[in-house]
């Protein structure tokens, strides 16, 4: 019986196929993360969005309970965010949560937006009696909002 073999045993992977799934999940790493950090950066840059969306709704809020007027200063209508109380005035809404550090805080007022998830407030912009509502993403201003 010099040429018999004697049975492998089946408890355990040998080395090569064990390299071999090691390889097939480091190329299915490889092009898996960067979509994965894109996708990240899409989902901040769709958080400033809302942002600034619901800003543009708590100015038109305020216009429609004062005349047709619309606020000239971010304090005017903070009342209105979600969270407030509106035309009483006694309760300011919640502030905005910037989706890049976690930081809270109302719209830049007097100035387009300028940093990570800022949202920027400007009355009189870009005519008087109207405003325009900015939001800053990754590296550039990826909404304005006016009336």
């Amino acid at each position: 019986m010099r040429g018999a073999k004697t049975p492998r045993s089946n408890k355990g992977l040998t080395l090569v196929e064990l390299l071999v799934v090691v390889i097939i999940v480091g190329v299915l790493a490889a092009t898996a993360l960067p979509n994965f950090f894109g996708a990240s950066t899409k989902a901040k840059e769709s958080g400033v969005k809302i942002n600034a969306h619901t800003a543009h709704v708590a100015v038109e809020s305020y216009a429609t309970d004062h005349s047709g007027v619309y606020p000239t200063s971010v304090g005017d209508y903070t009342y209105y965010f979600p969270g407030g109380d509106g035309a009483a005035g006694s309760i300011q809404g919640d502030q905005l949560k910037n989706p890049f550090d976690n930081t809270s805080a109302y719209p830049t007022d007097g100035s387009a937006a300028s940093a990570q998830g800022e949202i920027g407030y400007q009355s009189g912009v870009p005519r008087d009696g109207a405003y325009t509502v900015t939001g800053f993403g990754q590296s550039a201003i990826v909404i304005t909002l006016q009336p």
